[in-house]
């Protein structure tokens, strides 16, 4: 096939998904490979009528040619995507969203991605993991569990009823080292700082009655504190796999191992780095985020995850369990000390759009708050920041008549209330020649991959 006819995306972009009740994220090389016949496998599509993510069946993924294909490289400071050029992605231009070729994307075009992490909430329990008839449990009378692993002859003491919260913020721990491991029946941890290898310890004992041991390194990881357990492994395996299928509040606390483990504060910035971490981990914290509702940055040239805004941390303060107290007291003092910052690299394009509403509704610069300079630069197609565009749509939605909300269909108040928000795209690249992937989905070709909006 002509590459002029190719639509697809490269095999390392990533998708969310549900297959057979599990919500998954991985790569699409890797998803092409599962069985999508008598599979119920969905992903998410946007609703361009109502404005809305919703879930989509996926049909399935596969590669479109044999052959390689040219592709392009388009970078935002919140993602990246790959695919062939005549690929499709959705771009805000003008106060409305339309679709572009790959190809015709350029910097300061703004590409869509979702505000929030969408994923139904399918309760995944870790006592599952027990029914398995390898395992016994023996209740004690003060609380504890004894589980024997027959095929190991290993038993584990439960003295915390595997408090999902603890095991998340654990795994977020071990996930934070890359050279970390939960492998073959040996479970290790490497910490920056003693007061993070003291929490990890602690929590080891807390959950399951081991004592890990340390040891002292002269590398940018200061301790290596090590235990033991094939059960132990194969509940955080466990965890891990499930991650996304738990309620909020409780893998947020994954987030929180992140955070505790590998973030620092420099000024009003909290920075994560993550240097040495695999793609999908990374993903994972993106998603996390996500969840919160703040948009997560890539990382950038010295692989730190800059997080500025006053108000996402405050979203972050407020839904966590921060556990190092300097990062915690640090935060709160940003709360109370720094402007919010007007972010450029998110938001909306409104131009014609706002002065139309203006007229339409009988709303005059004063009653939004801007100069006639900014209302200028607005027409002309630059960036309105996020904060900013919802501030001026509350202001515009007030003003419409309630008896008349046809009309209101055309308002830059439905852009700004989408589920969908734009990212600035910051570089685009040509790149190698690779194979290529189609993704197919039933009714409506449109998805996200690696958070941008999509389609064949």
């Amino acid at each position: 096939m002509s590459d002029s006819l190719i639509k697809g995306v490269s095999g390392n972009s990533i998708i969310n998904c549900e297959y057979n009740g599990k919500f998954i994220i991985d790569c699409v090389e890797k998803l092409s490979l599962l069985s999508f016949q008598n599979a119920d496998v969905y992903t998410y599509t946007y609703d361009e009528d109502l404005f809305r993510i919703n879930k989509i069946k996926l049909l399935g993924i596969e590669p479109i040619s044999s052959s390689e294909t040219e592709t392009i490289f388009i970078k935002t400071n919140f993602s990246t995507i790959e695919v062939s050029p005549k690929s499709l992605i959705m771009v805000n231009e003008a106060g409305e969203f339309k679709w572009k070729s790959a190809e015709d994307i350029k910097v300061d075009d703004l590409v869509l991605t979702p505000k929030y992490f969408h994923r139904n909430e399918f309760r995944y329990d870790i006592n599952e993991l027990f029914s398995n008839p390898i395992y016994s449990v023996e209740n004690k009378q003060d609380g504890t569990r004894i589980i024997t692993n027959s095929e190991s002859t290993e038993s584990l003491y439960l003295t915390n009823h595997l408090n999902t919260s603890l095991l998340n913020y654990l795994l977020g721990c071990l996930e934070s080292s890359g050279v970390g491991e939960i492998e073959n029946g040996k479970i290790s941890y490497y910490s920056t700082t003693s007061d993070m290898a003291g929490v990890f310890s602690f929590i080891m004992a807390d959950l399951f009655a081991l004592e890990p041991s340390w040891k002292s390194l002269t590398t940018k990881y200061k301790f290596r504190l090590e235990s033991n357990s094939v059960m132990v492994c194969n509940i955080l395996k466990s965890i891990s796999a499930n991650l996304f299928n738990q309620e909020d509040e409780v893998f947020i606390n994954y987030l929180s191992g992140i955070i505790d483990s590998l973030g620092k504060i420099k000024g009003s910035k909290l920075v994560i780095n993550v240097e040495g971490l695999h793609p999908l981990i990374i993903s994972k914290i993106s998603k996390c985020f996500n969840v919160l509702g703040v948009i997560c940055p890539m990382p950038d040239k010295k692989n730190n995850i800059i997080i500025d805004s006053t108000e996402d941390i405050m979203t972050i303060v407020s839904n966590m369990d921060i556990r190092r107290e300097d990062i915690s007291l640090l935060l709160v003092d940003i709360l109370n000390s720094s402007p919010r910052k007007n972010n450029q690299n998110v938001g909306y394009k409104f131009g014609k759009l706002l002065s139309q509403d203006m007229k339409q509704y009988n709303v005059n610069r004063k009653d939004l708050n801007i100069t006639s300079q900014n209302l200028t630069n607005y027409e002309k197609d630059l960036i309105v920041p996020f904060q900013k565009a919802i501030e001026i749509a509350e202001i515009v939605q007030r003003k419409i008549d309630p008896i008349n909300q046809k009309i209101a269909q055309k308002s830059l108040s439905n852009l700004v209330c989408a589920d969908v928000v734009g990212t600035r795209v910051t570089d685009i690249t040509k790149t190698k020649r690779q194979k290529v992937f189609g993704i197919h989905c039933e009714d409506n070709c449109n998805f996200f991959i690696n958070d941008i909006l999509c389609s064949n």
